[in-house]
């Protein structure tokens, strides 16, 4: 590929990925899971994005130089674009456990330890476990449905007779 083609190509990926961050971040509720931090999203979605540019090869890019005008073109490649990100975030939200609950030992008024424990009765963080169980489970059951080997055998219960 010649240089100044190389350089439109940069610049139209350059241009759909920032664009895809900025209809990204504009509409958390729409497009980022509930349970990510929205202190981080900036952060978070910056990372993926920078990811996925990387490793997208150039065809999107080729078919909009080719034919600049189309509009619907740019707006499937922005929707292509989006999606991944989303799916990337999505696959991070349910793969990350939640963090463990933290105790620390406290004396109360007559100095007996007593265990204080922080963040475990959140709403967050019960939700948090509830959607790591369940994804764990799901893909569990997946993985077993759609396991190649033979079926398990269980052992016979024996009893006095």
């Amino acid at each position: 590929m010649s240089k100044p083609t190389q350089d439109k190509v940069d610049l139209v990926k350059k241009q759909g990925w920032e664009t895809a961050k900025k209809t990204i971040l504009q509409n958390p509720s729409k497009f980022l899971p509930s349970s990510m931090d929205s202190k981080k999203h900036k952060e978070i979605v910056s990372k993926v994005i920078d990811d996925l540019r990387n490793k997208e090869d150039d065809s999107w890019s080729l078919k909009i130089i080719k034919d600049i005008k189309n509009k619907g073109l740019q707006s499937q490649a922005l929707e292509n674009r989006i999606h991944s990100v989303v799916r990337r975030l999505d696959t991070l939200a349910n793969s990350a456990p939640p963090r463990p609950c933290r105790w620390t030992p406290s004396r109360g008024r007559n100095q007996k330890i007593t265990n204080k424990i922080e963040s475990c009765g959140s709403t967050q963080h019960r939700k948090s476990l509830k959607n790591w169980l369940h994804t764990f489970f799901r893909m569990r059951e997946n993985a077993k449905k759609n396991s190649i080997g033979p079926p398990p055998t269980y052992a016979p219960i024996r009893t006095k007779i």
